[in-house]
């Protein structure tokens, strides 16, 4: 065997274990997925004191991306329940995003259950704290279960209820 051959023998086999070692560990679980999300989420509708029209317009379209079809929205105090597509969401959760002058919000207590192979109910609290435009500060905790489908390979939200309003 060639010196040639031996280093693309050599080549040919750490490519394989090379596969074998992503396959096995640098594979993404669909919960690591989901919390990604969750996430982005976040990411997308946080608000910092010197954020630029172009860094908001920027946000609004990944929020409206992470965002099924049709969305279910049933939270207390707050007027956009009911069904609306992605950019009608978006549209309505940074019209009042607009009345902040910064908003963090951080979601922890992540509770998963999946109901399907592309269907998961996701439970969390989502903590708000921020500032109006008129400088009062706001901390609220809410409960929340939401519903998320995968879509084109992607987990969007189709739903947030607020946890005051689940009746099973």
């Amino acid at each position: 065997m060639s010196r040639k051959q031996k280093i693309l023998n050599a080549i040919l086999v750490l490519a394989v274990i090379g596969g074998c070692l992503w396959y096995r560990y640098g594979q993404t679980s669909e919960a690591d997925k989901i919390y990604h999300q969750l996430q982005a989420l976040s990411a997308a509708v946080n608000k910092g004191n010197d954020e630029k029209t172009s860094q908001m317009a920027i946000k609004h379209a990944r929020f409206a991306g992470l965002i099924d079809k049709r969305c279910e929205v049933s939270i207390s105090n707050y007027l956009a329940d009911g069904h609306h597509s992605a950019s009608e969401l978006a549209s309505k959760v940074f019209l009042v995003r607009g009345a902040l002058q910064t908003a963090n919000i951080t979601i922890h207590d992540i509770g998963l259950e999946f109901i399907g192979p592309v269907t998961v109910r996701v439970e969390y609290t989502a903590r708000l704290t921020g500032q109006t435009q008129s400088g009062k500060t706001i901390s609220e905790n809410r409960d929340f279960q939401s519903r998320m489908i995968k879509r084109e390979k992607e987990w969007r939200f189709a739903s947030f209820i607020d946890y005051a309003m689940v009746t099973e």
